[in-house]
């Protein structure tokens, strides 16, 4: 076992390696210990609302790869300052957990802490969601039996399944909560297979209070696979465990879905998710504001602005949030309606090259991609040469290409211009790393599912 203080100061070894020494002594000297363990949260006061928000700007993602690196078992850090609300109801609680007397979920660590009820925008498209989804975290195997929740790409789907997890396992912190994307399903299962290991595999499932599924249209066509999942899905459902699924659309569209686990998943509740409307993108703007950029000030026209022209994707919507905002810091300009125009213009652009050329949804295929890369669509459109940003680029070229047949120069148009010479690099590279690497093929074909889910 971890000893939490033991790991809090390993990672402030590296951290004072990559920082310098003035910086670290004013920022983390003096912090010596984690204060409390709750939830799977370490929770460390310091001494001032500035050092607070200069940790959680600047050094928390670094802390996170840290403690990955360091435990086995996933601790998420979190930075409060001793009039926290978190800190003033730890202290009133009776036994609060002691910092290293604590035992680890380990079914808690695919639970993304972020994702909660109380930071999920609720308006008319997602109302029915968000409601079905409360209630059935509440009363998990009696309310509704699997859900199956369904809509297009960045609509909040996935928010809602780890809201549900997040609140079972506040609720009993040993619960054992299961989350898993299909794609990831498939891949452990047919490595297990391999491995001669499928009884490890399967007791993980089936030992589970709730289990959530990602993108379940990611399994069709693998029969096999189904077979197995089918299994759980027996196994849990007869015991009365919680199922929640979610998918690009209804089981009925997914292709190459066996009929009986098409039927099985039929049994519970289906509800979609709709494109929000300008009200409610509206109001998830304001929140992101409202929580990530606290001490800067966005106008209502540019917010507007923004609400308008991103209005299928909510990802892209809080992308293009976060692209002005960065720009305009880096530059030193003001966050006003002429600058947000004029730093979006490349990515409207292409907005527009692509509803020329929609008759076969280039844009899906941008969205689904950066959905994939966990980047945004401007990510993928930009000039920025991160490396993960060049793959997701190139992969969107390449399926584009194989999948439409498209010229270098219309590919390049979409991608706000590029040079076909470029298109031609980037969709030869992909080319051959698809037939030399697993990961590519896994990637590809994954986009590939998912894009076509619908037809």
């Amino acid at each position: 076992m971890v000893e939490l203080d033991v790991l809090w100061n390993q990672i402030k070894k590296d951290l004072k390696l990559i920082m310098t020494e003035d910086d670290f002594n004013s920022t983390f000297d003096k912090i010596h210990a984690i204060d409390f363990y709750q939830n799977d949260n370490a929770i460390i006061k310091v001494a001032t609302s500035f050092i607070q928000k200069k940790i959680n700007k600047l050094y928390l993602p670094q802390i996170d790869i840290l403690a990955k690196k360091y435990s086995e078992i996933p601790i998420r850090f979190k930075f409060v300052t001793e009039d926290d609300p978190l800190i003033v109801e730890i202290k009133k609680e009776k036994s609060p957990e002691k910092k290293n007397d604590f035992i680890f979920n380990k079914y808690r660590h695919d639970v993304k802490a972020d994702f909660t009820f109380s930071n999920f925008v609720v308006g008319k498209t997602n109302n029915h969601a968000f409601m079905i989804s409360s209630k059935v975290a509440d009363q998990l195997g009696t309310f509704a039996n699997p859900l199956y929740i369904f809509g297009e790409t960045g609509l909040g789907k996935t928010h809602l399944m780890h809201a549900i997890g997040n609140y079972v396992l506040d609720k009993d912190g040993k619960s054992k909560v299961k989350y898993v994307n299909s794609s990831t399903f498939l891949k452990d299962f047919t490595k297990s297979i391999t491995n001669n290991n499928n009884d490890v595999f399967l007791n993980e499932y089936l030992e589970c209070d709730c289990l959530l599924v990602d993108d379940i249209q990611l399994i069709s066509g693998a029969e096999r696979t189904q077979k197995e999942f089918l299994l759980i899905y027996e196994h849990l459902y007869s015991n009365n465990k919680q199922i929640v699924i979610t998918s690009d659309c209804p089981t009925k569209k997914i292709k190459g879905l066996m009929e009986r686990l098409q039927s099985r998943l039929s049994q519970g509740m289906i509800i979609e998710i709709g494109s929000p409307d300008l009200e409610l993108r509206i109001n998830i703007l304001r929140k992101k504001i409202k929580s990530d950029y606290e001490d800067v000030e966005v106008s209502d026209d540019v917010i507007t602005f923004l609400a308008k022209n991103f209005h299928s994707n909510i990802r892209e919507l809080e992308g293009s949030l976060r692209n002005v905002i960065q720009r305009c810091n880096l530059l030193n300009l003001s966050i006003n309606l002429e600058n947000a125009t004029e730093i979006l213009s490349p990515q409207l652009s292409s907005k527009k090259i692509t509803d020329t050329l929609n008759e076969n949804n280039y844009d899906r295929v941008l969205s689904v991609v950066a959905d994939y890369y966990h980047i945004g669509v401007e990510e993928i459109l930009g000039t920025k040469r991160n490396k993960e940003y060049v793959v997701a680029r190139h992969i969107a070229m390449y399926i584009i290409k194989t999948k439409y047949n498209l010229t270098l120069n219309q590919i390049g148009n979409i991608f706000l211009g590029k040079d076909h010479t470029t298109v031609k690099s980037a969709i030869e590279k992909i080319a051959f790393e698809y037939k030399q690497y697993e990961d590519t093929r896994i990637a590809v074909s994954t986009i590939l599912a998912k894009i076509s889910a619908y037809y």
